[in-house]
């Protein structure tokens, strides 16, 4: 399949700012289907991530809508983060109030792809303190994440009870 406008779609996407339109309905990876691969390796994509992500650490939680939050902790967590980045999404899985919320940033602890992030989080899922209809999340981003899913298979294998 050829993806016609590849090139354009990270400028549009972009130049709106990821601003949320109150009479429109937000774009999500969804409703651009093919096209995501393009908006994940796009630099200026991934620098606004980052720089909406350090905004909503420091308190500005309007710079980060929920609606973007698992794009933006799979961007994050996929791009060299600190142990800073991966405990304030690991918090916002602790002290969300909503199913949501939490969700999200179990999700996202799956895109990592540094070793002692890697372990962390299988550590993490494998203690215990994820809710058992909650522990699909994480589980299902390691499989789904290329640098982590044979060892979460293995793990997955030497764990089952």
């Amino acid at each position: 399949m050829k993806l016609v406008g590849r090139p354009n779609l990270g400028k549009s996407i972009l130049r709106l700012n990821y601003v949320h339109y109150s009479s429109r309905k937000p774009i999500s990876l969804e409703s651009l289907g093919p096209y995501t691969n393009v908006l994940l390796t796009n630099g200026r994509i991934k620098e606004e991530a980052r720089r909406r992500f350090q905004e909503w650490q420091a308190g500005n939680q309007a710079a980060l809508p929920p609606y973007l939050r698992r794009v933006v902790f799979g961007i994050v967590l996929g791009e060299n983060p600190s142990t800073g980045d991966y405990e304030a999404i690991l918090d916002t899985h602790k002290t969300s109030q909503s199913a949501d919320g939490k969700e999200i940033a179990l999700s996202a602890i799956g895109d990592v792809k540094s070793d002692d992030l890697i372990k962390r989080t299988i550590d993490f899922i494998l203690s215990g303190d994820i809710a058992a209809q909650d522990i699909h999340s994480p589980g299902n981003a390691l499989a789904g994440n290329t640098k982590t899913r044979d060892l979460w298979w293995e793990t997955m294998k030497d764990n089952w009870k």
